[in-house]
């Protein structure tokens, strides 16, 4: 594979509570999703080309099923990224090297804008705090079962 990317995700939506879209099921509320998702990469490579330490953020617009695709999406790169990085960032991104990301985009149906942004990424004990330039200020924790522990998605 032309990539080898380790990381986080923080990702945010409009739909109510939990997103039904990670599961495959329908959106809820208006029948579509507004999402924002952002990968840091702690340590990777593409193409030979070291991303570690750099953010790629994706706002998306998911009219009806996830599986069913024709996202509109902006992809946002670190603005740490030197051109090269930048460009490896998008190939991978976009899904034109292939792998589990190729997965992804295939799902994407129209790239409104690629703009390199200042990306302040923060991940503390599952809280996560994302700033996008002036796109996108947004904090978030993970969803807590009634007895106050974090819940998870297995086997799914």
């Amino acid at each position: 594979m032309a990539y080898s990317l380790e990381g986080t995700l923080l990702e945010v939506c409009t739909c109510n509570v939990l997103c039904p879209c990670w599961i495959g099921e329908d959106p809820d509320g208006d029948g579509y999703c507004d999402a924002v998702m952002a990968w840091h990469i702690d340590r990777g490579t593409i193409n030979g080309t070291d991303v570690s330490d750099l953010t790629m953020s994706l706002i998306n617009h998911i009219p009806g099923n996830v599986l069913a695709g024709n996202w509109k999406v902006a992809l946002f790169v670190d603005d740490k990224a030197s051109d090269q990085q930048h460009q490896a960032m998008v190939d991978a991104f976009s899904g034109k090297l292939g792998g589990p990301l190729a997965d992804t985009a295939q799902l994407i149906g129209e790239v409104v804008a690629v703009e390199k942004m200042p990306i302040n990424y923060q991940l503390n004990e599952g809280k996560g705090t994302l700033r996008i330039g002036t796109v996108v200020d947004t904090e978030m924790e993970p969803y807590r079962g009634p007895t106050g522990v974090v819940t998870t998605l297995n086997e799914s």
